[in-house]
């Protein structure tokens, strides 16, 4: 079992016979006694290759509130609000700067996404404010990830929703 803490709050993960599994332990005070409920969280059991296109519900573990949408045929994640995440299980074949790129709509200013990547800080997107929820910009940053099995974490500042995320192998002098 691993165990990480987040506020109050622990996410077990586990596996099971069928798959991995995870249950999410929520702490309350009671007559000065801390208690813990236990509930099921939702687990997806996808792996995301890096290079390579995937689903915003590919995710690997979300945040309570955060919604996966179609608009118009574009699959996207909603109520990205501040301390909620999404996480991703990406299994990457090379060593090597990747660009993790991804369309973003706010209609506020001042928001940032925020990448971490096995706990550690990679980057940043700060979206334009838009006209709508709905129309998504391209944006992109550059990761450096060693060959094998990572967890990314991608956790707004405020209201964005995201959309068509993916791996591309870096170039030297395309910008990031």
């Amino acid at each position: 079992i691993k165990a990480v803490a987040n506020g109050n709050y622990v996410k077990a993960d586990f596996d099971d016979a069928n798959n991995n599994g995870q249950l999410k332990a929520v702490s309350t005070t009671v007559s000065g006694w801390e208690a813990f409920t236990f509930t099921a969280v939702s687990l997806n059991v996808t792996t995301v290759n890096c290079p390579g296109t995937f689903s915003v519900a590919d995710y690997s573990f979300k945040s309570d509130g955060i919604t996966i949408n179609e608009n118009g045929g574009n699959t996207y994640a909603g109520n990205l609000t501040a301390n909620t995440y999404l996480e991703y299980t990406v299994d990457v074949a090379t060593a090597g700067n990747y660009n993790f790129n991804l369309g973003l709509a706010t209609t506020g200013t001042d928001r940032t996404l925020f990448i971490t990547v096995d706990g550690v800080s990679t980057g940043t997107f700060t979206p334009a404010a838009g006209s709508d929820w709905f129309t998504f910009s391209n944006y992109s940053i550059v990761i450096n990830f060693a060959a094998g099995v990572h967890t990314l974490r991608i956790t707004p500042s405020a209201g964005i929703n995201i959309t068509n995320p993916s791996f591309t192998v870096y170039e030297e002098g395309q910008g990031g």
